[in-house]
Formats: structure tokens, C-alpha cells, sequence
């Protein structure tokens, strides 16, 4: 059996996670970050670009947030297109996973 659901470790340094996922252009993923102790702290950033170039250290994105004990994380469905790179690095330099699964 093999695992649909696939992850890739965040820090504070911008990682193309479309890559490090195995996204295939055309298809979409189920996408949500979850932070290392498991306490709902911390929040990831994510940024789309169309070159396989990191954004600038100050780029601003998207904010994906893990579950906390008031409710669930932050999860969105990504269409993985051709030509275009999803960045993430962790805002505050916290561990986090970036986890997708292919829907």
C-alpha cells in the first residue's frame, strides 16, 4: 500500500513545496500545514510564482495555520499548474510540515 499523503518540513527558509510534494501539473492537492510539538502555534506563508526562483525574504502570501484546539488548520484545495512554483517558509522560523494529499 502506498501513502497518497505526502509531507515536506517548512522553516524560515523559503521552500518550493510543489516540488518537494511531487505536485503534478494539471492535478490538485488537499494542502495544510502542521507545526512539529503539535500545539497550534505558528503559521506558514505561501507564495505562487511563475519562475522556479525563491520569492524575496520579505514576500508576503497567503497565511496557512495549523489545527489548534479551537478548530481545524487551514487547508485548501491547490490546482498544481504548469510554469508556476507554490513557495512556503514558516513565519516565525518554527518547524512546520507542509502536508498535501492529491484529490
Amino acid at each position: 500500500m502506498a501513502s497518497l499523503t505526502k509531507s515536506t518540513e517548512v522553516g524560515s527558509a523559503w521552500v518550493d513545496v510543489g516540488t518537494a510534494l511531487g505536485m503534478a501539473d494539471g492535478s490538485s492537492y488537499e494542502l495544510e500545514v502542521q507545526d512539529k510539538a503539535g500545539t497550534g502555534l505558528g503559521h506558514a506563508i505561501a507564495v505562487e510564482t511563475d519562475a522556479n526562483a525563491a520569492p524575496a525574504a520579505d514576500a508576503r502570501g497567503h497565511q496557512y495555520y495549523p489545527r489548534t484546539a479551537a478548530g481545524g488548520p487551514t487547508r485548501v484545495t491547490f490546482a498544481k499548474q504548469a510554469n508556476r512554483w507554490l513557495w512556503m517558509r514558516s513565519a516565525q522560523g518554527e518547524t512546520l510540515y507542509a502536508v498535501a494529499t492529491k484529490s
